[in-house]
This record gives structure tokens, C-alpha cells and sequence, in this order.
């Protein structure tokens, strides 16, 4: 694969990049890791210039990639100089390149946050996006969380991955996250997070104490 990667990643925003440099980008994690071998790619960005706060790619850069000796070719962050449909089209012609032409990508991790009201990347609920099965990478103008334009990766990508993990921290998540994992009576599409179901890979999450409360135990 380009650039010699072998371990291809998404990543996102939120909290996880803090948490993944407090875990990663120390010892004996940071030298005992073939970080040539990683290829980064953003699971969703904010459509901002990559050294604005809110551009993922950045919260990245500062809590981890700047911290561990990974080339800047093996990271792949959006191109925000074009316009935003093209950027989109821009970053799967990108993935198409990595992965192999016509060939829907097959990440080897992806990992999503997820927020108080379902969304994970930017995939809302209820939003048109939610049912986007051509597109692998869409562009989204109407976010109700700001920024309002975004990238992000759609279902088709998501859930062909090798494996996804979620990371949700905090009480703000407890009933969310019930109803992701345990509620049978939610309908679909109302919560995005609930979508993400890989055909053939493994679905793990990471919770704390304070999100997972309200999860009964032998049920999970």
C-alpha cells in the first residue's frame, strides 16, 4: 500500500485524540510501534483550513501525531482549498487510490466517538446521509452541531471495516448509550450510532463508569 502502510486507521474528534496520545504516544507504546506501517485517514472533518482549533486533523496533530515518529505521508488529512462537494470527491478519489480503484476501502480500525444525541462522525439523526449508499465520503452543509460543512465518511465504508470501535466517556452519554446497546425499540435511523453494524468485522466499545451506569449487566 502507498507510503509501505500496512495498518490502515480513521480517526475523529472529540476526545479521543486526548486519549489516544495520553495511551500511544508514550512509553513503550511510542517506540515498540511500526508507526511507518499506519496509514491515518479522518472517519469525519470539519470543513476549516487543517490549523484551524476545530479541524480534527489538527486536535490530532497536537495530541498525537506530533508526539509519535509517523511520516506526514502516511497521514491523510481533507484538502479545504477546494469547494466542499469536491473536497469530498477529492478525499475518495484519494481512498480509491490507497485502496484500489472501484474497490469499497476495508479499514483496518476505524474508531468513532459518539455524541449525547446518537450522531457519530457527522451522521445525524434522521439525516439524508443516514440512507447514502453510492457515496463513500459525502459533504454535509446542514450539520446541527457547528461547524454546518463537513466530510465524513457514509455507512458503506463504516461498516465494511475490520473493526470499529467506539470510545464514549462521560454521564452526558448514559442514556444514549442504553438505548444504542440495549433499547430493541428505537427506530431506525433516530440514531446513527445504532447504524453502525459491520457485515463481517467486530464491533467493540470503550465506556467508563459515568457513560455506562445505565447499562444493565447481563445484557451487555
Amino acid at each position: 500500500q502507498n507510503g509501505g502502510a500496512s495498518f490502515s486507521v480513521a480517526l475523529s474528534g472529540g476526545s479521543l485524540p486526548s486519549l489516544l496520545g495520553a495511551k500511544l504516544a508514550v512509553e513503550p507504546y511510542v517506540s515498540q510501534i511500526d508507526w511507518t506501517k499506519w496509514s491515518v485517514w479522518f472517519a469525519d472533518e470539519r470543513y476549516v483550513q487543517i490549523d484551524h482549533p476545530e479541524s480534527n486533523y489538527k486536535v490530532n496533530k497536537d495530541a498525537l501525531f506530533s508526539k509519535i515518529p509517523i511520516p506526514d505521508s502516511n497521514i491523510h488529512p481533507i484538502d479545504p482549498s477546494l469547494e466542499l462537494d469536491l473536497c469530498a470527491k477529492d478525499y475518495q478519489s484519494k481512498l480509491e487510490k490507497h485502496f484500489g480503484e472501484g474497490k469499497l476501502p476495508c479499514f483496518d480500525l476505524i474508531l468513532l466517538g459518539m455524541g449525547p444525541d446518537g450522531h457519530t462522525a457527522s451522521l445525524f439523526p434522521f439525516h439524508d446521509l443516514l440512507q447514502e449508499n453510492s457515496k463513500w465520503i459525502a459533504s454535509i452543509k446542514d450539520s446541527p452541531k457547528p461547524p454546518p460543512e463537513r466530510i465524513t465518511f457514509t455507512f458503506p465504508i463504516i461498516n465494511n471495516a475490520k473493526t470499529v470501535c467506539f470510545v464514549a466517556t462521560g454521564e452526558s452519554k448514559k442514556e444514549m448509550l442504553y438505548r444504542v446497546l440495549q433499547d430493541d425499540n428505537v427506530p431506525r435511523g433516530s440514531i446513527p450510532s445504532k447504524m453502525v453494524l459491520p457485515h463481517t468485522g467486530e464491533l467493540h466499545w470503550f465506556l467508563d463508569t459515568p457513560a455506562a451506569q445505565l447499562l444493565k449487566q447481563n445484557k451487555y
